[in-house]
């Protein structure tokens, strides 16, 4: 049911445009329409905004009501019923979740790890002969950087992550998981 409900509102938001008050068609087929903010978000998110041009806006139009057909055609053969579309959503809508989830707790836990000079130069200095061979610090710099405010950010997340863990209680048949202890 949870599955069902998951697919028809993914539906909805698609073809209602996302819940907002009804504006005027600007492109329709049959009884799927779409106002022209939908198209403008729907382009701006695409590699055709590159080049804002109306040629490029010609060519996403032609791209985007090929969808549109798709869509609908999906729709009408009842795909938007089908068990394996309803996995996939489900699946989305899970990975999205743990994907914001996870960026926001990150840029909480980390708005104040730093990385300083020195510790960029003992992580070059350790690792010079077997990861940096023939390349100077200036050249490996921002990498070594990146990769120790990487490690730094980690620390507090798995510290979240472990006691969400702790403050959760969790119940795990092993045997019917087929995993031994």
């Amino acid at each position: 049911m949870f599955k069902r409900i998951i697919a028809i509102a993914f539906i909805i938001f698609f073809l209602c445009g996302c819940g907002r008050a009804k504006e005027p068609a600007a492109i329709k087929i049959g009884n799927v329409s779409a106002s022209a903010s939908d198209f403008e978000r729907a382009f701006k998110e695409s590699p055709y905004s590159a080049v804002n041009t109306v040629e490029s806006r010609r060519e996403f139009l032609d791209n985007y009501i090929t969808r549109m057909l798709i869509l609908k055609g999906a729709v009408e053969k009842g795909l938007d019923k089908d068990e394996e579309f309803l996995k996939n959503v489900e699946s989305f809508w899970q990975q999205s979740l743990i994907k914001i989830m996870l960026d926001r707790k990150i840029k909480e836990l980390s708005k104040n790890v730093e990385v300083s000079d020195i510790e960029i130069k003992d992580y070059y200095e350790a690792h010079k002969s077997t990861e940096f061979k023939d390349k100077g610090l200036q050249f490996v710099y921002e990498d070594i950087k990146w990769k120790i405010l990487n490690n730094k950010q980690q620390e507090p997340v798995n510290a979240w992550l472990n006691s969400l863990k702790k403050s959760s209680e969790i119940d795990i048949d092993y045997n019917l998981l087929k995993i031994k202890k």
